[in-house]
């Protein structure tokens, strides 16, 4: 029974008002409102505003302050103690304390920011439509270290479906990868892809959006149609920016181990993982599986065009006095100096750079760098080219510094009498490359002086190929015999 019922029932029952009061728990005049009150329809809890004090003598001029700040970098933005101090400067005699001057400011500010708020419209998304974003995570790799890279997502709205690549950057080339590699995958195109802004693809210059050369060309190619959400608005995206939080937490945690080729495992392993991920789930809203959806995602897409684009921008650089030419401002790469002062042409892709003369002669392949570091970046064949054209530079030499000073090649180098006989030995190397990859020949080269042998043709082919055909870590004796009695024939000058 409520108070109310019970004061009106005591009432009834012939009961003085001061017996109820005491009765009930309540002053006089509660009982007595009760007692008149005969309307008990509820009304809307309106919040009350305070009463009129003297900040009312000033608000339009506290308002008008605030208002000539708010366009301001928000740090700029006025606080309630500069108003106060503004207002002292203006009236040399004002009625009201700086705690009521920062209320109303606060009162202000919280109201215009209420009136900026608005509610969100839920989108209605389509078959075969999608959304791309890239996303950030922690990867173990073979080595035992941990690299922080950069994962390109494609979600389908309709379905909840999604498909990711992982990266290093979130260039154009990236970009239009990734989506290549969904697309193969999938053996469809995607009628429409929204995308967040136009990192890697373009450059915003206040309302225009102007596409990169590279992204246009793909999309002519695959005949998608792209739009891009309006700024700060990444809830017209909202499926895949969920899928990204959602592929960090359940894909990649705890972390997991990927190749240090992870061009091959997006293509041949990623793709399963997310189809594992998604195997059995049901769609939140829809109620059915959601590979059942995908399916009518894939129904409603174009087909693949005959012919794919190959993914790779063509850019002009020109090399300094040490053969080096700078992509994206820091990263350095190193030619022979037999290309010093040249004008040279460079293919970039997502994974690694190719560099040509000005004529498409074919000069190098680079691994392509990425990050805001400064990267310099040669292969060792290079230094061993320059050193063969300069080889009084060896003891200053970065092929000396990047071997290491103290490794049994570098001593073995330190040691020969003459400039001449480092170029030739240094020529025999750079031939044997030729047929072996350049770390086989350097470890064949640095164990063949670490035991004293002379580092000639036959010895270092041999060795070569013997690491070639059968890891030197490895015993290739399966018989369990000792063969401890024949060390003796290996011993030198036996």
């Amino acid at each position: 029974m409520s108070q109310v019922e019970r004061i009106k029932q005591m009432v009834e029952n012939g009961y003085s008002l001061k017996t109820i009061q005491d009765d009930v728990g309540c002053s006089y005049k509660t009982v007595k409102k009760y007692l008149e009150k005969d309307d008990f329809n509820e009304a809307l809890p309106i919040r009350k505003t305070s009463g009129r004090n003297k900040i009312h003598m000033y608000q339009d001029e506290i308002i008008a302050i605030i208002d000539s700040c708010k366009h301001n970098w928000e740090k700029h933005r006025i606080t309630g103690q500069r108003v106060y101090d503004l207002l002292l400067e203006r009236h040399k005699e004002i009625e009201i304390s700086y705690e009521t001057v920062q209320r109303f400011v606060k009162r202000h500010k919280a109201s215009a920011r209420l009136q900026q708020q608005r509610g969100f419209e839920e989108l209605v998304w389509h078959p075969g439509e999608a959304q791309a974003d890239f996303g950030e995570a922690d990867f173990l790799r073979p080595d035992g270290t941990t690299e922080r890279l950069k994962f390109f997502q494609l979600s389908f709205p309709h379905s909840n479906m999604f498909y990711t690549q992982i990266y290093r950057g979130e260039n154009g080339e990236c970009v239009c990868q990734g989506l290549k590699n969904i697309f193969e995958y999938l053996g469809k195109v995607p009628n429409l892809i929204v995308f967040d802004n136009a990192t890697g693809i373009g450059h915003r210059i206040a309302e225009i959006l102007k596409e990169s050369r590279l992204f246009t060309q793909f999309k002519l190619q695959y005949g998608f149609v792209s739009r891009y959400c309006n700024p700060n608005s990444g809830h017209e995206k909202g499926s895949v920016e969920n899928s990204v939080g959602f592929t960090r937490r359940n894909m990649f945690t705890p972390l997991i181990e990927i190749p240090f080729d992870v061009e091959s495992f997006n293509t041949n392993e990623l793709f399963v993982l997310c189809e594992k991920l998604k195997e059995h789930k049901i769609h939140y809203k829809k109620k059915v599986r959601i590979s059942l959806l995908m399916q009518e995602d894939l129904q409603s897409m174009m087909d693949l065009p005959a012919i794919p684009l190959i993914i790779k921008k063509v850019v002009s650089v020109k090399t300094d006095s040490y053969g080096k030419f700078v992509l994206s401002k820091h990263h350095w790469y190193t030619l022979a100096s037999e290309h010093a002062f040249k004008n040279l042409l460079v293919e970039t892709y997502a994974w690694d750079i190719k560099v040509y003369t000005e004529t498409g002669e074919y000069i190098e392949t680079f691994e392509r760098k990425y990050g805001t570091d400064r990267t310099d970046t040669v292969h060792i064949e290079t230094m061993i080219n320059n050193i063969i054209y300069k080889p009084g530079a060896w003891p200053n030499s970065k092929l000396r510094e990047s071997i290491g000073k103290e490794d049994p090649f570098s001593l073995y180098m330190d040691k020969l009498p003459t400039k001449s006989d480092r170029k030739n030995l240094l020529k025999l190397v750079q031939e044997i490359m030729v047929t072996f990859d350049a770390d086989t020949v350097l470890y064949a080269c640095q164990d063949l002086a670490k035991n004293g042998q002379t580092l000639s043709r036959a010895n270092i082919t041999t060795l070569s190929n013997r690491i070639t055909t059968f890891p030197t870590d490895k015993s290739n004796n399966c018989t369990g015999v000792d063969l401890s009695k024949f060390d003796f024939l290996l011993k030198r000058g036996q």
